[in-house]
């Protein structure tokens, strides 16, 4: 479930919240929670959600009571939504630090929480590689068409917006550039996001399996026995593959015709 205090922004938080609820009630539609607001019709609802408009002072109390928010915590939405009107470089200020005192955790800094989801949802990786494709077109209806991963369309407006917040991806002219090429972690270091991601990637290799012809995939397993002094030398050597392939073939920005991804995995299967 989603905390409250994890968030800087407002309209983040109940994009977030919604996911939730139609986890919960996958029938339940915007148009419908549009109505339970008191809302005449499900458009403004919708541009709010893709940060097209800011959240009006009159549909605070109501989002409240829908997301059921605790005392504490309605009083930290409500300055979450001043401090998305606010304008004044001292409003801003006023409204962050207003946060920090009623937030019970140290409040992290923007770009550490948006670079915190970027790293925790691999869907994010996948949609800034995509749009170095040079079939790419710049909107969450092309990504929809073209993403294996079962991702809504709102979902992915959110991604983009969040890559480009970031400077993960920045639209010069007609094209979409990707100033950082790939983002490595680091060898060697135990985190659970990172452990999170290589289990995301492992699974999603799982479901594409059976999904895709042999002819546009490569498996491939097998266990040997190594001596342990030599395991760091592998480890090197796996890593100098990785590298040397995507090298070798990566297609330039806007040359590409797939996205592909690239699950290595080394493991001990016996017990000293």
């Amino acid at each position: 479930m989603k905390r409250i205090y994890d968030y800087i922004d407002a309209v983040d938080f109940v994009n977030d919240k919604f996911a939730e609820i139609q986890q919960r009630s996958p029938g339940f539609s915007l148009r419908a929670w549009a109505r339970q607001l008191g809302m005449k019709s499900h458009g403004p609802l919708h541009a709010i959600l893709r940060k097209q408009r800011k959240i009006p002072k009159n549909l605070v109390i109501p989002l409240i009571k829908s997301l059921k928010l605790e005392k504490d915590e309605e009083k930290y939405f409500e300055t979450l939504v001043d401090l998305s009107r606010a304008k004044k470089p001292e409003e801003v200020s006023f409204y962050q630090e207003k946060l920090a005192k009623l937030s019970p955790v140290p409040l992290r800094e923007i770009h550490d929480l948006e670079a915190y989801r970027y790293l925790t949802d691999p869907v994010h990786i996948t949609v800034a590689e995509m749009t170095q494709l040079k079939s790419y077109q710049d909107s969450s209806v092309w990504l929809k068409q073209h993403l294996r991963i079962n991702q809504n369309m709102r979902d992915l407006e959110i991604i983009l917006d969040r890559l480009k917040n970031l400077g993960v991806i920045e639209k010069k002219g007609n094209k979409v550039h990707k100033p950082v090429k790939h983002l490595f972690t680091k060898f060697d270091v135990p985190s659970e996001v990172v452990q999170d991601y290589h289990k995301f990637c492992a699974n999603l290799a799982n479901e594409q399996l059976s999904k895709q012809p042999v002819e546009e995939r490569e498996y491939n397993a097998l266990c040997f026995n190594i001596k342990k002094k030599d395991l760091p030398k592998i480890k090197e050597q796996i890593r100098d593959f990785v590298n040397k392939l995507v090298e070798e073939h990566e297609a330039p920005a806007h040359k590409g015709d797939e996205t592909y991804q690239l699950n290595v995995q080394f493991f001990s299967l016996t017990k000293s």
